[in-house]
């Protein structure tokens, strides 16, 4: 009898036990999330292709390469700042537009809007310029290089379809080089005139 007592005493506290810790809860593991769907491409050759553009396009004269020279009254020159500016690549977003790249620069033009270049632009080197000059005359000389900045927005799409893609294409159209005296009125063109704004002034246009 005192065995099966304590057998039954035994079975009870295990049972006791059991129901105190509760059972056992496995969290579910959280489903994969499924990738991004690829913006859908268009699937028809260039001849197919129309593009609409938002006229007239963004257009920003931007100066590349900046330097300042001066020299003294007693012939002593000093170079006050240059600052050189990376080199400007034509690109298009989405990227998978990229190979469209120079269809879309002739769309654009002939769409009335400017026509950009395709292939990088490496600025000119102002501080270069500035070396290959000869200052006689006592005073502060700035020497740029720029360009012009496009940024144009489209709405692509093929033939008979009503399906679009939007776009920004980026690119750069012209090129300017120049030295100009800082103690004379600024230029009228525009590239002359906006680097004569930092003459002296040791900070980027």
């Amino acid at each position: 009898m005192r065995t099966g007592r304590l057998m039954a005493m035994v079975a009870s506290t295990v049972m006791l036990a059991a129901c105190a810790n509760g059972p056992t809860t496995v969290e579910p593991t959280a489903a994969p999330t499924a990738p991004a769907s690829p913006r859908p491409a268009l699937d028809c050759a260039e001849d197919q292709l129309t593009a609409v553009w938002d006229l007239p396009v963004s257009s920003t004269t931007t100066l590349e390469s900046y330097a300042v020279h001066k020299r003294s009254a007693a012939g002593v020159d000093e170079t006050a700042a240059s600052y050189p500016w990376p080199t400007t690549v034509p690109s298009v977003e989405p990227e998978e537009l990229t190979p469209l790249l120079g269809w879309l620069v002739s769309s654009l033009n002939e769409a009335g809007g400017p026509y950009g270049a395709t292939a990088p632009r490496h600025a000119e080197d102002a501080m270069e310029m500035l070396m290959a000059t000869t200052f006689k005359t006592a005073g502060t000389y700035a020497a740029y290089s720029g360009i012009d900045k496009i940024v144009a927005t489209f709405q692509l799409s093929c033939k008979g379809s009503a399906h679009q893609v939007s776009g920004v294409l980026r690119t750069w159209t012209g090129s300017t080089i120049g030295i100009l005296d800082c103690g004379r009125k600024p230029p009228v063109e525009r590239f002359g005139a906006l680097a004569h704004r930092h003459c002296g002034v040791p900070s980027k246009p």
